[in-house]
């Protein structure tokens, strides 16, 4: 494009740009007079009024290869967010497949992904609902962005396809030395030890990747979500399509890759 080679992601962005939607959306969002989410709903008690979050943190049991280990998120670090969220009125639907561990009772979080009302459908609608929508690094992640829903990407890798969406955060798995444990935060940096995708290739570099700790994730989700109810308006369409990306550094702070 433009005759250069792009990724599939930033296309996207261009093809979002071009279409005239300032949020990054190329669909339009689904009614929620849809029979199948009227019909979710009504088993779940969810509200079409409630604010809903919805939530996907990638695991290896669906497409289990090595290459793509890194790409695997640990949900049980997301708990004291989750219960965060619900405790500021938020109504949190867990996506993903029934291989998943399940998420432990948390009042206000629906663990859709391992229960029976899972469908083809819901999948792809439940994002297109959502007041936002919390992912990692999955084929998930594409669809609430072609709706244009408000995305914080936590624990994202690899480096070399990022979400666009000029709203959106994209947090990554922080990168570490192994010989001091300083953490990378310098753009051009990580952005060569990010496109690593196993580890033990980045270990002969001197490096390793981490997840985001629970308090990490807090920080990040309240932070979000400040923008959210902020209501900010819509960034102009202006440069590359795409949001803040995010790391954290040696004072324990998220801080923009620059």
């Amino acid at each position: 494009m433009d005759g250069r080679f792009v990724d599939y992601f930033e296309a996207c962005g261009i093809v979002a740009d071009r279409s005239g939607e300032a949020c990054g959306a190329i669909l339009d969002r689904p009614s929620q007079r849809d029979p199948a989410l009227l019909s979710f709903f009504d088993a779940t008690g969810i509200s079409p009024g409630d604010q809903i979050v919805t939530l996907h943190c990638r695991e290896g049991g669906f497409r289990a290869v090595g290459a793509s280990s890194l790409r695997d998120v640990d949900i049980t670090a997301y708990r004291v967010a989750l219960i965060k969220l619900v405790e500021q009125g938020y109504q949190v639907i867990r996506l993903g497949d029934s291989s998943m561990t399940p998420l432990p009772p948390i009042a206000g979080v629906f663990d859709y992904a391992v229960s029976e009302l899972k469908s083809e459908a819901l999948d792809i609608l439940l994002p297109g609902i959502a007041s936002f929508h919390i992912g990692s690094s999955s084929g998930l992640s594409l669809v609430p962005l072609l709706y244009g829903t408000p995305c914080l990407f936590l624990n994202w890798h690899p480096f070399d396809l990022l979400p666009w969406g000029r709203r959106n955060w994209t947090v990554v798995k922080p990168i570490h030395s192994s010989s001091d444990g300083r953490l990378v935060v310098e753009r051009r940096a990580y952005g060569s030890l990010g496109r690593i995708r196993e580890r033990s290739l980045l270990n002969t570099f001197g490096y390793d990747i981490r997840d985001l700790s629970a308090v990490e994730i807090e920080r990040a989700v309240m932070g979000f979500v400040e923008t959210i109810e902020a209501d900010l308006p819509e960034p102009p369409k202006v440069g590359l399509n795409q949001g803040r990306v995010l790391t954290v550094n040696d004072r324990d702070e998220l801080q923009d890759l620059q």
